[in-house]
């Protein structure tokens, strides 16, 4: 019997910081500290001078430098912005590949930006599982990507969603203790793709044996699908260090030590509510790259797929067959606009298993 009860209080957002006081971060505080020390000086020695050029000096240190606005100091936005200015001079935020394109054969399809640094590195876990890791080079990490099936909880009893959290902050609190890890992240992919391969996988699944009545009937309830589905895709990324791993960055070493790691950390994943957690293989990263660039190709993808047409195409050369960063905000690529937005004020609300769940007054 179904004993869905209150939900549970799971706790309350919080935004991550770093010590300090009245909202300012350590350095600021330093910073502070040290102004109104040396602004003293001047009082004593009764240069008033001195002092308030000292006290508007640290005040404008202060405020330029670690007072956040929207999530940035006034400083890191002239530096953004600086940044952009210099890239759009120098023609690195806009670049065509492919055939038109006139970067080297090797770059012929790149990924863009920080990934054109980034080579996958395949192998088999400890349970003898195919893996492929991501080597960040030009900061000697890897990254290893696990794709899971949740559940969700709106079928599940209470019971069952309160242990599943409580196997999750377990999971998260191994991260503190382990050795190598420089962070972690779930990422929830919601997205509206072509129906076009679930049509064809209905209609493949039909016997041709089958009466033409039930033919008929199973082409018809396809042909009422909608065009395009949502879909949910949801990923956990393990990064680790590799020279905490295997030393004067040796990277066969590290990647070995991850393989070993790969079988708890899809145990504790799925104990956590994250179903059938598994390392993520090139083809399968290649496609998402591609999809997040392309995303008009999705029906084109989905049916190569299901006809057994692999994604040949390696991880490094996924990328798009244009880009323009030059708006700064907003990423154009092959026919779309990407924008990535950041909350910087944490919700006042408590977490309960109902939290994400979408509001019924709300197209």
């Amino acid at each position: 019997m179904s004993t869905n009860e209150t939900p549970e209080r799971f706790g309350n957002w919080l935004k991550p910081s770093s010590p300090g006081l009245f909202g300012l971060s350590l350095g600021g505080v330093i910073a502070s500290g040290a102004g109104l020390i040396l602004a003293m000086l001047f009082v004593v020695k009764g240069n008033t001078a001195g002092m308030l050029g000292v006290l508007g000096l640290t005040a404008a240190i202060v405020l330029l430098g670690f007072v956040r606005f929207g999530g940035l100091t006034l400083l890191e936005r002239a530096t953004n912005g600086f940044s952009l200015a210099r890239r759009r001079a120098s023609g690195e935020a806009f670049y065509v590949t492919g055939a038109m394109g006139t970067l080297p054969a090797e770059f012929a399809e790149r990924l863009p930006g920080a990934l054109l640094d980034v080579d996958a590195v395949s192998g088999r876990d400890g349970i003898d599982r195919p893996f492929t890791l991501l080597h960040h080079k030009s900061v000697g990490q890897l990254a290893a990507v696990f794709g899971c099936s949740p559940d969700g909880a709106a079928m599940q009893e209470t019971s069952t969603v309160d242990a599943q959290v409580a196997n999750f902050g377990g999971w998260l609190s191994e991260h503190s203790v382990e050795d190598g890890l420089a962070g972690a992240t779930i990422v929830v992919d919601s997205a509206s793709e072509s129906s076009a391969a679930m049509v064809q996988a209905m209609r493949d699944t039909v016997a041709p044996d089958a009466p033409a009545f039930a033919k008929d009937v199973l082409g018809a309830a396809a042909g009422t699908l909608p065009a395009r589905a949502a879909t949910v895709n949801v990923y956990a990324t393990l990064v680790y260090d590799v020279a905490e791993l295997g030393g004067d960055r040796d990277l066969e070493t590290a990647v070995a030590e991850v393989a070993a790691r790969m079988p708890h950390q899809s145990a504790s994943l799925q104990a956590a509510g994250a179903g059938n957690a598994k390392p993520l293989v090139e083809a399968e990263l290649s496609q998402a790259a591609q999809l997040a660039y392309q995303p008009t190709r999705d029906a084109e993808l989905a049916l190569d797929g299901l006809a057994g047409h692999g994604n040949a195409r390696p991880f490094s050369q996924a990328g798009p067959g244009f880009f323009d960063d030059s708006a700064g905000r907003v990423v154009f690529h092959d026919g779309a606009a990407s924008m990535t937005l950041m909350m910087t004020v944490p919700p006042g609300a408590h977490i309960t298993a109902r939290s994400f769940e979408r509001d019924p007054h709300r197209v």
